[in-house]
């Protein structure tokens, strides 16, 4: 969704600099170590892959504070939406075939 080599978009919509953004992104940014940056990264490509598990939505929503997610047609998600049937996130808005925009529900935490 971006001309860079990351997929910046739903960080940026999230306004959450704990939004994963990728490896290129958190070596310029984030004083993690290799092993915690490829650590995060798998677990938010799984995620936006449509491999997402309970787990891994509760981690986004928990220990990296993300409150927003968006999800594209060009997301593996799109077809396997983790966000859709987890309690912790609820739709907030979506456009047929082009997005859908999930918030943290605070009611679930």
């Amino acid at each position: 969704m971006t001309p860079w080599p990351i997929n910046l978009s739903w960080a940026l919509l999230a306004e959450r600099r704990s939004c994963f953004a990728g490896n290129e992104m958190a070596i310029a940014f984030a004083p993690l170590s290799l092993e915690q940056r490829q650590q995060v990264s798998d677990l938010f490509i799984a995620v936006f892959d449509g491999r997402g598990t309970t787990e891994d939505i509760a981690s986004l929503a928990n220990d990296y504070s993300c409150r927003v997610a968006v999800v594209t047609p060009l997301d593996g998600a799109w077809n396997r939406d983790p966000f859709a049937v987890s309690p912790l996130y609820r739709l907030a808005e979506s456009e047929a075939g082009r997005w859908r925009i999930y918030v943290l529900n605070r009611s679930a935490n």
